[in-house]
């Protein structure tokens, strides 16, 4: 019996995914999905309350059906785009717009 060697270039399948991903233009798409996805799990309550979420270039956009709970939203927009961007696990939201 021959023993088996191990290949030097062997790479994981995550490795090999997400460059296929990115190889054809798939990856930031994909990213984005992810990060409007992202939104709605934030909270029960933040999902029951939205309307509509797209993302233009770097900045999300949120229409709310309630004015205080866009005021609260306002005050945490940074620690939200944190944690987005965490979920994502790439920088692809630099703004929320809250509307």
């Amino acid at each position: 019996m021959i023993p088996r060697r191990r290949r030097d270039n062997a790479q994981t399948i995550d490795d090999l995914l997400n460059r296929f991903l990115r190889d054809n233009g798939l990856e930031t798409p994909l990213q984005l999905d992810r990060a409007k996805r992202a939104w709605f799990e934030l909270s029960p309550m933040i999902s029951k309350y939205t309307q509509e979420v797209y993302i233009r270039g770097d900045v999300m956009y949120v229409h709310l059906k309630s004015a205080p709970l866009r005021q609260e939203l306002l005050m945490a927009k940074d620690m939200i785009i944190k944690q987005i961007n965490r979920t994502v696990k790439a920088q692809v939201i630099r703004d929320i717009v809250l509307r």
